[in-house]
């Protein structure tokens, strides 16, 4: 037996107060849609006993204002699994700083009870943000973000405030043995600075003006001494995310880790080599100082490693959603060596002179190693932008040092590593993968009425290739049309969806969907994908495809780490 999941939420937004023990059931029923017994809530109490504190913080802390603008709000679930929702109160001095926009919500908990007005948060100082899990949907794990809040100073005043959270009244349910379980709960407040001076980066990212000595050794090679090299006075420095990232893995050589929040790097029991291509074309005509690669290991215990790991050039012809260890580009000169890493620190390194080298030019960098202790590495998918992998580069008001070339003494032998496997020779096959709109009919141009809720296909056909996941990014008429989800068609069998982002204030879908791990890749033709929507404009409503370098991307076999899609034509709905 079940509840309406749809009529409970209804039911909890028009509520005006909450006591705790209502509020609790509440949102247990919201979550599971089961009917909660005398029993069922006895052993609640139970459970409650048994449960590992989780906490409730917020990063990044301290968070200075300007120039940062966003704080998010950190769930660590501790030894708690299957997190399914919960409740979580935050508070602030709403005459030091003011929300800029709404709140957004973690999207894959998508079930809303109830987040918080931008307008009532700034005149309460107090956040709610209420989610829940839909079915069916794997609960995410580790530490995650529960919601981002933007902000600003509310004058120009130097200042410190908090922004807290009340776990007097928070909860978070988590599912243990197929029940729900409420568990306690513990906070650290979040510091925010208020228009004081940015503290200065460590020297180890912004370069020192003076001149590397001499004598400092580089990893792989003895350097004769050379004359300093004559420098600029420094620029700006320019922070770059990549623009592709992934992992590929020896035992699983036919699939891709682009959707992943990880980079791993391992030798032993399996082999893993990351990879992340940057766009230098921002730098182009700039003189360039230092740059440097930062990177952030994973809080998980045992993500940090004893090893080390060579940072070295690659191919930039790959593609993020269909790298694999079979088609990877192997990696060549090694420019850094990465002396790894405990778990969550930063791990920086210069890479200055292979960024001088591609400036204005895509660079790709594979980092590999020989040691058995592997490091686990924040990815650029990750929620929390300030652990994502950046390239930080010190410019400077005049041209590129050019950096002495080192120069190996005579008779030194070459570091020797294990050879890398040799790539599997296979035709490469061209794009070949064509996508459509229609209805369920067929029609690409079908009439709906106003006010009518309807749905459309995304119909794939792989022609010769066989793919393993798509990358779907589309435009809709946001006048005429309000998108109300998309979700997976039936051409994958139980695929997993790694981004739903639906945006009906700029007309946009991204939607990112692939095969599970050791899936045979899929030839054929069918439905990718089913959109569904509401007619709320009369005319003409036009759906199309963002295609090109950043726009939609099909993952296949076979294509040499290309774009496997040839064709996309997109759909019009006429409302009357």
């Amino acid at each position: 037996m079940s509840l309406n999941l749809g009529k409970t939420a209804q039911n909890l937004r028009n509520w005006r107060s909450w006591k705790k023990n209502t509020q609790f059931l509440a949102v247990l029923v919201l979550l599971f849609s089961v009917l909660v017994t005398t029993y069922a809530v006895s052993n609640f109490i139970l459970y409650l006993s048994r449960a590992a504190a989780a906490k409730i913080y917020f990063a990044p802390s301290p968070l200075d204002l300007p120039p940062n603008s966003t704080v998010s709000v950190m769930i660590d679930p501790a030894d708690n699994t299957s997190l399914q929702g919960g409740w979580v109160f935050v508070e602030f001095d709403q005459t030091k700083v003011q929300l800029t926009g709404e709140i957004m919500p973690n999207p894959t908990f998508s079930t809303i009870v109830r987040v918080t007005p931008m307008s009532e948060a700034n005149t309460t100082g107090k956040i709610e943000v209420a989610l829940g899990l839909p079915p069916n949907v794997p609960s995410p794990t580790g530490i995650m973000e529960w919601a981002k809040i933007p902000l600003r100073a509310v004058n120009t005043t130097s200042s410190t405030t908090n922004i807290t959270s009340n776990i007097v009244n928070s909860q978070l349910v988590y599912l243990v043995n197929g029940q729900p379980q409420s568990v306690a709960l513990t906070t650290t407040a979040g510091i925010i600075r208020l228009n004081t001076l940015p503290t200065p980066l460590p020297t180890s990212i912004v370069a020192s003006p003076t001149p590397r000595p001499s004598t400092t050794p580089l990893p792989t090679a003895s350097v004769a001494p050379t004359s300093p090299t004559p420098t600029s006075p420094t620029g700006p420095t320019v922070s770059l995310t990549p623009v592709a990232d992934s992992y590929v893995s020896g035992s699983f050589t036919t699939t891709n880790w682009g959707g992943s929040q990880t980079l791993s790097i391992d030798n032993s029991p399996e082999i893993k080599i990351s990879y992340l291509r940057f766009d230098l074309s921002s730098l182009a005509g700039q003189g360039i100082r230092s740059a440097q690669l930062r990177l952030r290991v994973k809080d998980v215990v045992g993500s940090g490693s004893t090893n080390t790991q060579s940072v070295k050039l690659t191919d930039t012809n790959w593609g993020e959603f269909t790298i694999n260890y079979s088609n990877r580009p192997l990696p060549g000169q090694s420019v850094a060596v990465i002396n790894g890493g405990q778990d969550g620190t930063f791990i920086t390194v210069d890479v200055s002179s292979a960024v001088i080298s591609k400036q204005g030019q895509l660079i790709s960098f594979a980092i590999d190693t020989t040691g058995d202790d592997g490091l686990e590495l924040f990815s650029k998918e990750y929620s929390l932008t300030t652990h994502r992998p950046t390239l930080i580069v010190s410019t400077t008001t005049g041209p590129t040092p050019i950096p002495p070339t080192p120069t190996r003494p005579p008779n030194t032998p070459t570091p020797t590593l294990r050879p890398p496997t040799p790539t599997p020779s296979v035709p490469v096959q061209p794009a070949d993968t064509t996508l459509s709109i229609t209805n369920s009919s067929g029609s690409s141009t079908p009439t709906v009425v106003l006010g009518q809720t309807f749905t459309m296909n995304i119909n794939v056909n792989t022609g010769i290739n066989s793919i393993v996941g798509t990358e779907l990014y589309i435009n809709f008429d946001r006048t005429r049309l309000r998108a109300v989800d998309i979700v997976p068609g039936v051409f994958f069998a139980n695929p997993v969806e790694t981004l739903e982002r639906i945006n009906n204030t700029t007309g946009t879908i991204d939607y990112v969907l692939h095969t599970p791990p050791e899936t045979p890749a899929k030839r054929g033709s069918g439905i990718l994908a089913v959109m569904t929507f509401e007619a709320i404009g009369v005319g003409s409503a036009p759906i199309t495809w963002i295609t090109g370098v950043d726009g939609t991307i099909i993952g296949a076999i076979n294509t040499g780490a290309r774009n496997a899609l040839k064709s996309a034509t997109g759909a019009t709905i006429n409302i009357f």
